[in-house]
């Protein structure tokens, strides 16, 4: 086909010039339309692409839900849960002033045949705490599948109490009273006490930071105390080489300890014997035999 396109040139006579057109340049509008709806089409998958494409997410759900259902049947004939059940439960630490049987009896009562996950071992120590003083801390540990293990810090007796009834009790760092003991009870200071005393209870809480004060400070000082006696002003200690030393509240008491010991160092030297030392007031007071 072809196109005569005609031009004016300087003479004003028409020139004709031939232009080539490709039969393939030429494009309808129903050619048009076809088109675009071939070129929609090719973005639409049938359902035979759909399933190839999403054939590996298909058997993956299969797979899943298949291991579900053969647990879930497994568990249901060999009754699963009971497996996490507790069905014991082992003590440690219990001796001497906490009662093993008893503590198993209560610990079974609120735990045994209960499903482990539901156990709150925090509570649990709190209740058992509670119920056995003479333990200072207690600790509950889940053994899984289905044990609890208890662990038990017993209190640690520092001395000897006694009063004018000549009853002798032994006692821990916080003043808890453990038990009674043989009068001649040895190796702890004794400290005589005017309160009442009973066993399982607390002393009062303002004697107990002084005794172990002045018992640590003591044995520091290599100063071996028999036994103390606590009064409204002063406490008085007797050393073991029979020395009566009285303390004021008002004192430093490792100060007071060392002038004590340093004392007694120099009646060595000097071969004294010293019957009284009084650190209630300003000067020292010594009275020798």
């Amino acid at each position: 086909m072809k196109l005569l396109i005609f031009q004016k040139k300087k003479s004003n006579l028409p020139i004709r010039r031939e232009v080539k057109i490709s039969p393939f340049a030429q494009t309808s509008g129903s050619d048009i339309f076809i088109k675009c709806i071939n070129k929609r089409r090719r973005g639409i998958s049938g359902p035979n692409v759909f399933l190839r494409k999403h054939r590996g997410i298909y058997k993956k759900v299969l797979l899943f839900v298949l291991l579900i259902g053969i647990f879930g049947f497994v568990a249901y004939k060999i009754n699963l849960m009971n497996y996490f059940n507790v069905s014991s439960i082992d003590i440690v630490g219990a001796s001497h002033f906490v009662n093993e049987k008893d503590l198993r009896i209560l610990a079974e009562r609120d735990v045994l045949g209960q499903s482990i996950f539901l156990i709150n071992s925090q509570n649990l120590s709190k209740v058992l705490s509670r119920n056995f003083l003479g333990a200072k801390a207690m600790e509950v540990e889940k053994k899984y599948p289905s044990k609890i293990r208890i662990v038990v810090e017993e209190r640690i007796p520092i001395a000897v109490i006694y009063n004018d009834k000549d009853e002798y009790f032994l006692i821990d760092s916080e003043g808890y009273v453990l038990g009674v003991v043989d009068k001649d009870y040895p190796g702890l200071a004794r400290i005589k006490y005017e309160g009442d005393i009973k066993i399982g209870g607390f002393l009062e809480k303002g004697m107990i930071p002084v005794s172990i004060e002045i018992l640590q400070y003591a044995d520091k000082e290599n100063l071996k105390i028999s036994s103390m006696s606590f009064y409204e002003k002063y406490s008085k200690i007797y050393i073991d080489n029979g020395i009566e030393v009285y303390l004021g509240y008002d004192k430093n008491v490792q100060e007071s300890l060392k002038t004590v010991g340093a004392l007694i160092k120099k009646m060595i030297v000097e071969s004294k014997i010293i019957k009284k030392i009084d650190l209630r007031y300003d000067k020292v007071i010594v009275l020798y035999d």
